[in-house]
């Protein structure tokens, strides 16, 4: 059997990419602190799906979390300091997504920022075409899931 090597990974290349905001959980991170696991279904141009993470630590990293709303038009329900998962389902959205190296884990995308804007540069406050998945499911988080 033969294969290409680089396409072994689900790390996609830097960049902006659609995505919807596929789930949300609460959870306590390994340290004690409140946090939010986002996962995002994230659309590359070869029509496939990619789960991207994000993890929400607060009070460390509360800030991703107004940044997300701002760019899915929900700073009214961030606003009102109280987390509801249904506010951000199914939410359409632009990821910007850099590449982590890491010789343990191997290379990760990570996001750097969260956007309304389409993908190189346009805006649009319509949302993206393509329907959303169903919620990605997975067996519920455990302190082995949390990175730290």
């Amino acid at each position: 059997m033969k294969y290409n090597p680089e396409e072994t990974t689900q790390c996609l290349p830097a960049g902006e990419y659609y995505a919807t905001v596929a789930r949300a959980v609460e959870a306590t991170s390994k340290a004690g602190n409140d946090m939010i696991v986002v996962s995002f279904a994230v659309y590359p141009p070869n029509g496939e799906v990619v789960e991207i993470k994000e993890y929400i630590v607060f009070p460390a990293t509360g800030y991703k979390l107004k940044r997300l709303a701002q760019a899915i038009g929900k700073l009214d329900a961030f606003a009102t300091g109280e987390f509801n998962a249904s506010d951000y389902l199914g939410e359409s959205l632009t990821v910007e997504l850099t590449v982590q190296e890491s010789e343990k884990f191997g290379d990760q995308n990570k996001i750097k920022s969260f956007s309304a804007k389409l993908p190189g540069g346009k805006s649009s406050p319509a949302p993206v075409t393509r329907k959303p998945t169903p919620p990605l499911t997975q067996p519920p988080l455990t302190e082995d899931d949390i990175p730290f």
